[in-house]
Order: structure tokens, then C-alpha cells, then sequence
């Protein structure tokens, strides 16, 4: 296995992020579409519609520990260890 690996599960999990980014965008939209909340509701994160809260709550996860799996992945490629 090439040193190189390592970085794969990292890009992998960045495309995640994404993937959940626009997930709650359509979800978000639909909901201001169906009238189930509004628009100014997102800017200050209150009162989330339950469409979407499921959405918002896994993407402020995705901050969490996945941060430090980066910062390992990185020492781990930097030192030559992987």
C-alpha cells in the first residue's frame, strides 16, 4: 500500500460534507417551499423544521470528531507512518 492511501478516507469523508450540505439545502428549501418555515428562521438557527433538523444536527457532527481524524491522517502522511 502507498504511502499516498491515507488520504483517500480523507477525501472521502470531505465529499460526505458536501454531500450533506446540499442535502439540507433541498431539504431547507422544500420546507420554506410546502410554508413550513421561513427563510429567516436558518439565518439565526431557530426553530428548525423538523425536515431538516435531522440534517443540520449531522453536519454539526461532522465537525466534531472528524477533525481529529484529519489531524491524525495528516501526521500519520506527514511522518511517513501510514
Amino acid at each position: 500500500m502507498s504511502q499516498t492511501a491515507i488520504i483517500w478516507p480523507m477525501i472521502a469523508h470531505v465529499l460526505l460534507v458536501y454531500i450533506v450540505y446540499v442535502l439540507m439545502l433541498v431539504r431547507r428549501a422544500a420546507a420554506v417551499k410546502a410554508g413550513n418555515a421561513k427563510v429567516s428562521q436558518f439565518r439565526e438557527n431557530k426553530d428548525e423544521p423538523s425536515e431538516s433538523i435531522f440534517v443540520r444536527n449531522n453536519l454539526a457532527n461532522q465537525f466534531e470528531l472528524p477533525v481529529l481524524f484529519h489531524a491524525v491522517c495528516l501526521a500519520l502522511a506527514v511522518t511517513g507512518a501510514a
